[in-house]
């Protein structure tokens, strides 16, 4: 089964369009098929693990339960496939794909 890491939220303007679309993807990914992780970024370019019995991360609990990540190259590279669902700067404009390509 692939490790799928799914990456919403951002520093951009269009933070909260990107937790919509990032609920989503989540809601849609086949659990059969992938092991999926749900990673979200918040305003201020924090990174955590989200709590995936969360449904809806546009409501302002998607950060309840949330687990901060401190080694963020490190968590990138124990996946197999990742999903940006990042709108705006950092997202659209391939800043975060750069990162992701170096972590292989």
């Amino acid at each position: 089964m692939k490790k799928v890491l799914v990456v919403i939220g951002g520093q951009s303007t269009e933070h909260s369009v990107s937790r919509v679309s990032g609920s989503s993807v989540c809601r849609e990914l086949n659990k059969d098929k992938y092991d999926m992780t749900i990673c979200g970024i918040d305003l201020e370019g924090q990174w955590y693990v989200l709590d995936p019995s969360i449904k809806d991360y546009s409501k302002e609990n998607w950060l309840d339960n949330a687990t901060k990540i401190v080694d963020i190259f490190g968590f990138i590279k124990s996946f197999d496939v990742i999903f940006p669902v990042l709108h705006g700067l950092y997202g659209e404009d391939g800043t975060v794909q750069g990162l992701f390509e170096l972590a292989g």
